[in-house]
């Protein structure tokens, strides 16, 4: 038998590009995996990032790869197939993410309700290079919206006992040099993990539009594992090539990534 979950993110994918979670990698409640359960071929110097506080992260400038080139190779067809759907839309980059959070006792609705807590993202500060190394607050706002034609800020739900299936929600992140950049997310509960998707529906723009929509794609895999909290990402990320060749693109993204994963590790750590 094969479950099929399909990601509603505003990008049409073929038959073949469907989510599908295998029966054999359902999880028993009572049984936690390890790390190389996951990623059994999964080299020890990466093994060893992902225990840091950093955690691993790599770029790959994706024109002409396929799933095999990655880093990263899960065991679990459910997982790969991310790749998969981020490989299908033929970004500019892909940037791979692996991390270990050493907590226990977390449960799938610590993870849910950590992700709804999109206010906590405003004020989040990285290191800005061009204002001399200080640490500068990435989101100027940050907050959940009523959809894609209605702006209006709602508040961050109150936490849940019990994660949902599936849930959807809208998000706006005011950027300090791109202005109002506005998301689609999408979360599906399985067992004892989570599946999390997130596009730009809009366009992000410095003074010309420069990811066009649904070009930034974001794609995690949670799950509590024997050693902690597994949090897999794989992101896709497109812009025209003289942007490329203006920007440092890879940068921009992996600051935008350091501070969304840092969000989420405090919010899993803080539950």
């Amino acid at each position: 038998m094969v479950i099929q979950i399909v990601f509603s993110v505003g990008v049409i994918f073929s038959e073949s590009e469907e989510f599908k979670i295998d029966e054999e990698y359902k999880i028993d409640e009572e049984y936690k995996r390890s790390v190389k359960d996951i990623f059994p071929s999964i080299d020890e110097t990466i093994l060893g990032e992902t225990y840091s506080t950093v955690g691993y992260s790599s770029y790959i400038n994706a024109r002409n790869i396929r799933t095999g080139d990655l880093t990263l190779q899960p065991e679990d067809d459910s997982i790969s197939d991310l790749a998969k759907i981020i490989m299908y839309e033929k970004p500019l980059y892909i940037i791979e993410s692996l991390f270990l959070l050493p907590v226990s006792d977390v449960e799938i609705v610590d993870v849910y309700n950590a992700l709804g807590k999109v206010r906590l993202l405003q004020g989040r500060a990285y290191n800005s290079a061009s204002r001399g190394g200080k640490m500068t607050a990435l989101f100027e706002e940050a907050s959940r919206i009523k959809g894609e034609k209605n702006f209006a800020r709602l508040a961050d739900p109150t936490p849940l006992f019990t994660a949902p299936e599936s849930d959807e929600m809208y998000i706006l992140l005011k950027a300090t040099h791109f202005g109002n950049c506005y998301f689609k997310a999408n979360i599906v509960t399985g067992g004892q993990h989570l599946f999390y998707s997130i596009n730009n529906f809009r366009s992000v723009n410095f003074i010309i539009p420069i990811i066009r929509p649904n070009r930034f794609l974001i794609r995690l895999y949670i799950e509590p594992v024997a050693e902690g909290v597994l949090i897999y990402g794989i992101t896709g990320v497109d812009v025209p090539d003289f942007i490329a060749s203006m920007v440092n693109i890879p940068s921009l993204i992996q600051k935008r990534l350091d501070v969304i994963y840092g969000w989420l590790i405090d919010g899993i750590s803080n539950r």
